[in-house]
């Protein structure tokens, strides 16, 4: 089936840096290209050589495993383009990368060791903070593997490569190609070749040259090749003349830009679905805890069917998809879009709004950029988009419903319910049900979906064309729910793939695996053979296990909420000036896959039964469990997470800890949890629980005490153990400082020289006298309180120590 000239520019982009990877194997295209280079690859005149000879890497790919032409001579000509289609994607790859390269810079692909060159973590060069500076921070790197191996997610700051590690990835992925192929449509589907290519080259560098202050290996070769396909995609679709591509390559190659790149031709649009789980949702508060899973993960799909529908409207691919999760999202479109935004935003918050009442709503705003926004050198980067964007996305939310009210005042202030006398469901209090203490459709739906997503291997998705000049149904259940956003979606075990009867276009989202060729061999035949039908192949992560809290035991448990600190600050000024898409592309992908796919399977490794994630997002996760592990879990997420960042850079995570009963339900301690994360998130890099926000290099030092006070007091030597007064007397000196830090005018420090450290010493001194089994421990008791400063943060350390011997 030939392709349109749009989907052949999308797969190009996609692929016309493949030949980077291939190339690093030690492995030769066919000698039949060998004719092609004087033509594709550009001349550098000083040294007398033809450059960028990937491409020949990149057009034989293409030619084995697409089989069409114009993809072919699209990725050959990227760099010679000869006609508009090339130049389109000549353009796109120079905007994606966001530098003007001078001619010595075409060189990188001839050094002799470029593949030795790993890919740069880009944490390693992002400033959190705009004064911070990154000139001595340590460099870290990952290593050469696909997305499925578990060294994938753990950076290293001294790396070893060679021709064969490449090479051994290389076969593994033509392999993989190979088995897809058995899918009809596979070879021109660019979903599908979205996240093979995802699996396989996010820990590829794009550009393997390093030299100081100016260029590092710090682009993911996955990352720009989807940068890529969106931008082509956008300059497509604004029908440039030829003549005008020209102009704008001519200053990418020359470093002399005109004056029409800084023409606005772009448009950064941000969303917020709001009420979401990152920000506190009324859907989050009731019901029991398989509910609140559902509830979780529908407002995931939720998410998922509303950017799909707002790609369609826009009539764009999912690669200008920049970013998604937590509700909120990031494309990438021509500035001739921009005048469907309102009416977008209105249709949905229309059905949201029907759907939810106000519960949820659609926030979108959109900054214009030109193509000098690109480059960095040229200016402040995208930094400042993307700064202005989060400044319009965050004065639309203080906006809900304002154009739905001025086209509909009624859907927006009328009265929800009719009330009266009529039975309304135990758990939401809004839909009408039949007998007292039933549950409505919807709530049991959610019930049905938490356990679903504990169980399924496979997601199915179709989508749905959507009419706004029709009536909103009423939904029963989520299903219902989610197809007025055009998603119907159905879980599956793998081996039920092979009894689907419909024949219709399908995502088959592969959960928490991406080994996309398992699943494929398992697809009804007629995906293997009609043109008509398609299948494309996708992998997510979601947490598992639904939480099963405790019942019959007096344990408390715990809910805490980490949440990534200062992630808007670090998208609009971390990277600077080197704020390109590209990088920005990167830097997402980095931190939703820590959060997304290393730590649910890190939690459910480490933890087992005792604390489970009930929620993971893109830079957020909720984990619930017994108490004690929930906070063991929390402090190993916050190590985990400044090793995959870099031990000495500035990124940290805050978070918020509430305990409950074990006859509470999950959706109380969220509520609470949120609340304490909002109180550490003032703070920064803090964890609030026990009623105090704890910096997290001082809650070591408060466990290092708990745990000596728990041996003295559970454990004991030589057959004794100090008496549980202890703890009394602890709480009432730490009263008694308490007292004299609120009334002394005299400087901090000096609150140390007050009644309660005399009071503390003579105490501790009596109780040697009464037990010198344990004169080491209450030393070291005395010492951690009045010379390391512990009794500022003594009311934790007995809480903690007391929970600990109750429970």
């Amino acid at each position: 089936m030939e392709i349109s000239d749009r989907e052949a520019l999308i797969l190009a982009a996609l692929l016309h840096d493949i030949g980077k990877f291939w190339q690093r194997t030690g492995e030769k295209y066919r000698v039949e290209y060998e004719e092609v280079i004087k033509d594709c690859c550009p001349y550098f005149e000083v040294r007398g050589i033809y450059t960028h000879r990937h491409i020949l890497w990149s057009g034989d790919f293409v030619d084995r495993y697409i089989g069409d032409k114009k993809v072919k001579n699209l990725v050959l000509y990227h760099h010679s383009p000869l006609n508009r289609l090339q130049k389109i994607l000549a353009l796109a790859n120079d905007l994606s990368l966001g530098e003007l390269f001078p001619e010595e810079g075409f060189q990188e692909m001839e050094q002799p060791d470029y593949y030795q060159t790993p890919l740069q973590s880009i944490f390693s060069e992002t400033k959190v903070k705009p004064d911070e500076s990154i000139f001595n921070r340590e460099a870290y790197y990952f290593p050469v593997t696909k997305f499925s191996s578990p060294e994938h997610f753990l950076p290293e700051t001294q790396l070893s490569l060679s021709k064969e590690k490449y090479l051994h990835l290389w076969r593994d992925f033509t392999q993989e190609i190979s088995k897809l192929g058995e899918l009809k449509r596979f070879s021109t589907d660019s979903d599908t070749w979205y996240y093979l290519l995802k699996k396989y080259l996010s820990n590829i560098p794009a550009v393997p040259l390093k030299k100081v202050g100016e260029y590092s290996p710090d682009l993911s070769l996955f990352d720009h090749a989807c940068t890529t396909a969106a931008v082509a995609v956008c300059l497509y679709d604004l029908n440039l003349k030829e003549t005008e591509l020209d102009e704008v390559l001519s200053a990418f190659w020359h470093v002399h830009p005109p004056l029409s790149i800084g023409v606005e031709r772009f448009i950064f649009i941000g969303g917020e679905i709001s009420d979401n789980p990152l920000e506190g949702n009324s859907l989050l508060e009731q019901g029991n805890d398989s509910i609140i899973k559902g509830k979780f993960l529908y407002l995931r799909l939720l998410e998922r069917a509303v950017v799909k529908s707002i790609l369609e409207s826009l009539d764009l691919p999912q690669v200008n998809l920049l970013y998604s999760g937590g509700g909120r999202f990031y494309l990438i479109a021509p500035l001739t879009k921009e005048a469907q935004l309102l009416e977008i935003k209105t249709e949905i918050n229309r059905r949201l709004s029907h759907v939810h009442g106000g519960e949820l709503r659609l926030s979108l705003a959109s900054v214009p950029a030109a193509m000098n926004d690109f480059i960095g050198t040229l200016g402040a980067g995208l930094g400042r988009c993307w700064k202005m964007v989060l400044e319009a996305l965050e004065l639309d939310k203080n906006r809900a419903f304002k154009e739905l009210a001025a086209k509909n005042y009624s859907l927006v202030f009328a009265p929800l319910s009719k009330g009266g006398k009529e039975v309304y469901c135990s758990i939401c209090g809004i839909d009408r049900v039949t007998e007292k203490g039933a549950i409505c459709g919807m709530c049991a739906g959610f019930e049905e979906l938490g356990q679903l997503g504990s169980t399924s291997e496979i997601l199915l998705e179709r989508r749905i064309a959507l009419d706004s000049d029709k009536d909103i149904p009423s939904p029963g259940n989520f299903r219902e729910a989610l197809e007025i956003f055009g998603g119907q979606y159905i879980f599956r075990k793998n081996q039920e793939l092979a009894a689907i009867k419909a024949d219709f276009d399908i995502n088959v989202i592969i959960l928490n695996s991406p080994e996309l060729s398992k699943v494929s061999a398992q697809l009804p035949s007629y995906y293997k053979q009609k043109e008509a039908s398609k299948a494309s192949l996708e992998f997510d992560f979601f947490p598992q296990r639904v939480p099963e809290m405790k019942k019959k035991q007096a344990k408390l448990q715990g809910v805490v909420r980490l949440d990534m600190d200062n992630l808007e600050l670090i998208y609009s000024h971390g990277l600077g000036y080197r704020a390109t898409l590209s990088r920005i592309s990167t830097l997402s992908s980095l931190i939703s896959i820590f959060f997304k796919a290393y730590l649910t399977s890190f939690i459910k490794d480490k933890y087992a039964n005792d604390a489970s994630l009930l929620w993971a997002g893109s830079n957020a996760v909720f984990i619930t469990g017994d108490w004690d592990k929930v906070i063991e879990a929390s402090i190993s997420v916050r190590e985990a997470f400044k090793k995959y960042t870099g031990e000495d850079g500035g990124f940290d995570l805050s978070a918020g800890l509430s305990f409950i009963g074990p006859d509470e339900p999950v959706s109380v301690g969220i509520t609470s949890s949120r609340r304490s994360l909002n109180e550490a998130k003032k703070k920064g890099g803090n964890f609030a629980f026990l009623g105090k926000t704890i910096a997290w290099d001082r809650l070591e030092d408060i466990e290092r005490l708990k745990n000596i006070l728990i041996f003295c007091l559970e454990i004991g030597k030589e057959g004794q153990r100090l008496p549980a007064e202890i703890l009394l007397e602890l709480s009432n000196l730490y009263r008694l400082y308490e007292k004299a830090r609120r009334n002394t005018e005299e400087p901090p420090e000096t609150v140390n020289y007050q009644r309660w450290q005399w009071l503390l010493t003579f105490y501790l001194a009596r109780m040697i006298e009464c037990y010198p089994e344990f004169q080491t421990e209450l030393g070291g008791i005395r010492e951690m309180i009045v010379n390391e400063g512990l009794i500022k943060d003594l009311d934790v350390v007995i809480n903690w120590a007391g929970l600990s011997l109750e429970q």
